[in-house]
Order: C-alpha cells, then structure tokens, then sequence
C-alpha cells in the first residue's frame, strides 16, 4: 500500500498511473465518441469487448465449465458468493493474480467486504470516466482544485486534512468531522478555494448539516457524490449551505456498472460494461429492475453477470426497446435505489425485521437518524436533533420506535452530532455489524 499512498500524493505519479500519457487521451477520446454513437454502434463496440473479457474469464476456475458457452449461458453470482472464493474468479494463474494489478475491496458494511483485482491498465479508463463527468459540469480535474470529504485515514498531523497531488487535492477526513471541528473545516475549505467537493452523500449532508447547526455557509461550485443513495434531503441541504450544483455518479468496487446523473437521471456510460437488466417487481406504478453486469476492461479479475442488488426504477410498462436504450446510456432512468432488502436487522429470533424507515414517524425536531445493530434483538437508533431538540422528544422518539418493532427487541435512543461509519467511511442508514466489526465514528 506504501505505493498507492506515494502515488496519492505526487501530482506527477498521479498523472502517470491515472492519466497515462500514451493511453489516458485515446481513452477520454473513444468516450467522448461512444457519447456521440448511436445505439448500434454503442451495442458493436460493447460486444466486441465482451469477446475478450469471457475468454479472459473462461481461463479462470469459476470461468472454465462456462468456456466457449454465450453470456446468457453463465450464472449470475452474487456477492455472497463471490465471498471467500475470490480467487476462483480470476483469469490464469491465481498465484499471479493475486500479486498483479490494483487491489480494491468492497465497503462491506456488515464487516464481510470482497477482496478484489483491477490490472494497472483499467486505471486510466477510471480517471477518464471521472474526467468526463466533471467536465460536462464545467469542472477541469487536471487543473481545477477538487476537495475530497470521505473516509480516508488522515495521518501525520493533528488536522483532519492535507493537500495532496502538489496542490491539486485537499483531502478531508469525515470520520473526525463533529460540530466541535465543522467551523474549521470550513475555514480551511475557504482558503483552498476548490471548485468541487468529492463527497460520500452522507458525509456532504452531515458537513452541511452541521454548517447549519453552526451559522456558516461556504459557496462551492460544484458537488461530487458517490458511492451511497443520494437522498433529495441531501440535494437540498447542500444547496442551501454551499449554494452547489450536485452530480452523482454510480459505481461498485467491482466496477461492473456506472453511470452518471448530470441534471437529466442516471445515464449507463457506454463501452464500459455490458449491462443487464432483470425485471424484479413492481410497485407504486413503476417497475424496479436489478443491474447486473459484466465489466468490459477488467480482464485480470472478470467478473461476469454480477448481481450487484441495487435497482434501477423506470415507469410501468416500459418496454424492452426502452430498457435496451437505458442499458447503452441513450436513454435516462430517473433514479438508482439500493437493493430491497438492504434496510433489515436481525430480530432475536434469526428473523429479518424490516419496514425500518417507518420507525421514527412520529418522532419530532430530528434532523438525521441511523440504525445500529450490535447484536440481534439490539438496536442503537442514533439521532442528530434538529434545534430544540429536548428530553421529551427523545420520549417521543423511543415511544415511536416501540410501537412498530417486536417487544421482544431492545432498543435504546442516543442523541449524537455524528453517524457512526463503515471502516470505509459510509455511514448507511442500517449499519449491522458484528461485535468485533470495525465501525468509526463519523
């Protein structure tokens, strides 16, 4: 990890692994046509690389009863069951594998993340992709100063930040963001000036939260979001506290999918995978479909038709020539969701309870609130307050809660100014763990 630390740090290095000269401008040229293409020339381009990632993948173990088989033919693995058997997905010689390429793990929020493999030569297609979004927002990221507030460890001072990429980069850490702090933060963010802030959404609501708790605005052009459901409490919060433009853009560690919201709904980037989308089921009027996909560029680790849970949710009755649209990029989808079963806890009795969201209906005066399951049957309900905020709300809140959960669940209120985070950095809505997982407070 030295490498990809020092890597971080220097401009030049940056630039060398992320925007290689020889292959980082072809890279942003072909996605700039592929925008351009038509729906027949996208579909070309995807299946000719298609070719090559299932003969990479044919040479792994999990690959080779499916050789030579069309991509319907394949499974669609899970997550679970890519788990611990991370090496059988890899193409050639595990022994290589294993020591080639960029590692990259999943966010693993119940403490059980994947252990996964990139070769070098994606990385540049990944800064592409990122690019291309930033400038369609009026944002240069070669040039432009970009303010990143996430879950990286800030190390080697007492301040929670430091600038990187010879200036390019002011990294923050949100794990140590309170309203102890949030009025340094923002100083600090004034005098570097970004014109974007990368953020998880969490963490951009619980800055701009807390900016709001303290009196301070900031004006930052532009914000960055990924990597967690973007809620429109958020958008709106962001817009009254740093007067920001958002972007939100959807990916996965096992980068089998991504798209970008840039003011018109997600849109799939063409060329980078080979999207399916799976009906699921229907509810209020539309339709929920799960994305899976199979990346076009990582022949090192191929994952192919990885379910990845989360949905996308398009209006009923759309047809299969609209989903095919959706699926190259050339038709929007409104909004992407987290998969159906993500907001569940255990209940003392090994079953799942759901309909969490409602738990707190009748609560008042509070601003955010996260789930936290130390042990089945045990739950944390975690609540910023809004102002004025007082001891009979939290009455309110607890009576709230026991009215809709098994009487046989113990559940206590906490009154805090900051969610409790993966040791990714995210602070989910839900966060179970298990007694000895690694969660940080944000």
């Amino acid at each position: 990890m030295w490498t990809l630390a020092r890597i971080k740090r220097s401009r030049l290095l940056a630039d060398l692994a992320r925007r290689t000269p020889w292959r980082y401008p072809a890279l942003r040229e072909r996605l700039a046509a592929l925008e351009r293409a038509s729906l027949t020339e996208r579909r070309d381009f995807a299946a000719a690389r298609l070719r090559r990632v299932l003969a990479a993948a044919a040479t792994s173990a999990h690959g080779r009863a499916h050789a030579g088989r069309p991509l319907s033919a394949w499974p669609m693995p899970t997550s679970a069951e890519v788990r611990g058997r991370e090496a059988d997905f890899v193409a050639g010689s595990r022994w290589l594998g294993r020591r080639l390429g960029v590692p990259a793990t999943t966010s693993g929020t119940t403490g059980t993340p994947l252990a996964l493999r990139r070769p070098f030569a994606a990385l540049p297609l990944e800064q592409a992709m990122i690019d291309g979004v930033l400038a369609s927002a009026g944002v240069d990221a070669r040039s432009d100063r970009i303010a990143v507030l996430r879950g990286d460890p800030i190390s080697g001072g007492v301040q929670a930040w430091r600038v990187v990429e010879g200036g390019r980069r002011l990294v923050m850490g949100a794990n140590a963001l309170g309203l102890d702090n949030v009025a340094a933060y923002v100083a600090a963010l004034a005098e570097y000036g970004p014109r974007c802030l990368s953020a998880f959404p969490s963490s951009l609501h619980a800055l701009c939260a807390l900016m709001r708790l303290a009196g301070l605005r900031l004006h930052i052009p532009l914000a960055l979001t990924s990597s967690e459901v973007l809620e429109p409490a958020t958008v709106a919060l962001a817009k009254q506290v740093l007067g920001c433009r958002i972007v939100d853009h959807y990916g996965q560690a096992e980068r089998v999918a991504f798209a970008a919201d840039l003011g018109d709904g997600y849109r799939f980037l063409p060329g980078y995978a080979w999207i399916e989308l799976p009906f699921v089921t229907e509810r209020d009027g539309e339709a929920l479909h799960e994305i899976v996909g199979t990346s076009l560029w990582n022949t090192l680790m191929p994952l192919v038709r990885f379910r990845t849970g989360d949905l996308i949710a398009v209006a009923a009755g759309t047809t299969l020539a609209q989903l095919e649209e959706i699926r190259f990029g050339l038709r929007p989808v409104p909004r992407i969701i987290g998969r159906l079963d993500g907001a569940w806890v255990d209940g003392p009795d090994q079953r799942r309870i759901t309909g969490l969201s409602a738990l707190l209906s009748d609560a008042r005066r509070v601003q955010r609130w996260q789930i936290v399951q130390e042990a089945p049957g045990d739950l944390r309900l975690l609540i910023i307050p809004e102002p004025g905020f007082e001891a009979r709300d939290v009455d309110r809140a607890l009576a709230s809660a026991r009215a809709r959960l098994p009487a046989a669940v113990g559940v206590r209120i906490e009154v805090v100014d900051r969610l409790e985070r993966t040791a990714a950095g995210k602070a989910p809505f839900v966060l179970r763990r298990r007694q000895d997982a690694a969660a940080r407070v944000a």
